[in-house]
């Protein structure tokens, strides 16, 4: 009975160092790649690489899309209707340094994109009469303002959160930085009555001058792979 009281003694303490051991093999994992998707200003697909602890490289595709048609403003007591449309699609790779080795990420990159576009179209929603003279939409006509960036963008934002899981295989994070531009090309089309508008576009080009930021935001959820 002594051996047999032994013997079962042996193997719950054996038992035990091996779950033990387990459960710090666990703890110890060390995830080196990871793959997400993230959401916020369009939406993004990457793929990510841990150099070390302080260090990990990103590589993402960025996609942006939005249409929004007929919003309608008050321009000098007259009701417009604006169209919005824009288009942000391309690659980027970044370095996330971690400096605390915590989920606090500094992040440099540089991104290449397909198209940057802002395409504005603004047209009278109702007739407007000069004297006597009654004037459609269609005799107005259509102002369409497109405005480009340059495709290859240096970028530099923070995040919260890994982009390789530690110990788990998921982690989820945010980040937000901006795109650094320099101001875009600005063409200016006008139909009907509002065709010598057209002369203006040097004008509207200053307009835009100042818009050299474009702006990012991400909700990011990772998986840990290997």
């Amino acid at each position: 009975m002594k051996q047999i009281t032994l013997i079962f003694l042996y193997l719950f303490l054996s038992f035990g160092m091996f779950a033990q051991e387990n459960q710090e093999t666990k703890e110890k994992k060390n995830y080196r790649h990871a793959i997400g998707i993230s959401a916020g200003t369009g939406y993004s697909i990457n793929y990510a690489f841990k150099v070390n602890e302080y260090f990990s490289l990103n590589a993402r595709y960025n996609n942006f899309k939005y249409k929004h048609d007929r919003i309608k403003q008050e321009l000098d007591g007259e009701n417009v209707l604006i169209d919005i449309e824009t288009d942000y699609q391309g690659f980027d790779i970044a370095l996330s340094i971690n400096p605390f080795k915590s989920g606090f990420r500094l992040i440099a990159g540089y991104g290449s994109f397909q198209s940057t576009d802002l395409t504005i179209s603004t047209v009278f929603a109702e007739s407007l009469f000069i004297g006597d003279v009654e004037f459609t939409s269609d005799d107005i006509g259509i102002v369409t303002i497109v405005s480009t960036w340059q495709q290859q963008l240096p970028y530099a934002g923070i995040g919260f959160g890994r982009v390789v899981p530690k110990n788990k295989r998921l982690s989820f994070g945010v980040e937000f930085g901006t795109y650094f531009a320099n101001s875009p090309e600005v063409s200016l089309q006008a139909t009907g009555i509002l065709e010598n508008t057209v002369d203006q576009e040097a004008l509207l080009q200053e307009s835009f001058n100042e818009l050299t930021y474009l702006p990012y935001l991400q909700l990011r959820l990772s998986y840990a792979i290997f």
